[in-house]
């Protein structure tokens, strides 16, 4: 099995979302740093919408047998956070903030010769709220990827 470093994940995730299409772009931000206030401040308002962070948040060990030469099998918690713009409190930003979330999750379940074959990909949830600015969605979708860590 071909082994991924936690930022090669991270990197997978990332790429496979900016396929989406559309207003879907990276923030240089990391994503427990990208929030309103970041909009302001490092990601202009043009861009902010469906502006995303990939975090890799926790691994552990799924096999007690380990050895370097062969990676070690890894569950690695991947967390993409968004922001979606809000539209003065409309229900239909809020739907629109849940569609991109759908097409966020269906890209990243989709397996095609783009996605790695060495990941097992499963959707685990999802937090949303709606920020006290009255200007976005901050949208965090979880999964969870069975990979193998090289460490030679």
């Amino acid at each position: 099995m071909t082994t991924r470093s936690y930022a090669e994940v991270r990197q997978d995730f990332a790429t496979r979302i900016e396929a989406i299409g559309g207003d879907w772009n990276e923030s240089p931000l990391v994503a427990q740093s990208m929030g309103p206030e970041a909009v302001a401040n490092a990601i202009s308002a043009q861009r902010g919408h469906l502006t995303f962070a990939v975090d890799v948040t926790k691994s552990e060990a799924v096999q007690q047998r380990q050895r370097a030469a062969d990676g070690i099998r890894v569950r690695s918690t991947v967390a993409v956070r968004f922001l979606a713009r809000q539209k003065r409190s409309t229900t239909a930003a809020l739907d629109a903030a849940l569609d991109a979330e759908v097409a966020l999750v269906a890209q990243l379940l989709t397996f095609d010769d783009t996605w790695p074959v060495y990941f097992h990909v499963i959707y685990t949830g999802s937090d949303r709220r709606a920020l006290a600015t009255g200007e976005w969605f901050d949208i965090t979708c979880s999964f969870s990827v069975d990979h193998r860590i090289d460490l030679s």
